[in-house]
């Protein structure tokens, strides 16, 4: 289609400009991987564009987890930009792990034209290596990261 996809809770959220916390993301809906994929992970595909997921807890319940969110092409496979997801904003969503996980990122941002704004991501780590709460390595972008 032509318009936006909006993917929103159920309940009610922090007004917009208000950064997410764990007691007011307890009652958003969840997406949890239970493996060492992404809970979320978008096609390397111009098709999955124009989404706005608001008020949702993004985790891992694994021992190990290489991105909890992937949007784009986390394997570096498009040979062309236009190739990419684009258009994608997180909006107060919660991304996190825990203190006894390996996380080696919270969200993998190698699309086109996204966002994560009034967000939190946290326990996103690695004993011994690098991690990152966001990351991107592979795409254009622009992106918006706001009061996170």
């Amino acid at each position: 289609g032509s318009g936006w996809i909006t993917i929103k809770t159920a309940t009610s959220l922090p007004p917009e400009g208000v950064r997410v916390t764990p007691s007011s993301a307890g009652n958003f809906a969840k997406i949890v991987t239970h493996n060492s994929m992404p809970a979320l992970r978008t096609a390397t595909s111009a098709s999955a564009s124009y989404y706005r997921i608001v008020g949702v807890e993004f985790r891992s319940s694994a021992p190990m987890t290489y991105a909890i969110v992937d949007l784009g092409d986390y394997t570096e496979t498009a040979s062309d930009p236009g190739q990419l997801s684009s258009d994608i904003i997180l909006d107060r969503v919660w991304i996190h792990g825990n203190s006894s996980q390996t996380i080696q990122r919270c969200l993998a941002l190698n699309n086109r034209r996204s966002g994560i704004i009034d967000s939190r991501l946290s326990d996103c780590h690695i004993a011994g290596g690098e991690a990152q709460g966001i990351a991107g390595w592979y795409a254009p972008g622009p992106y918006k990261i706001v009061n996170n």
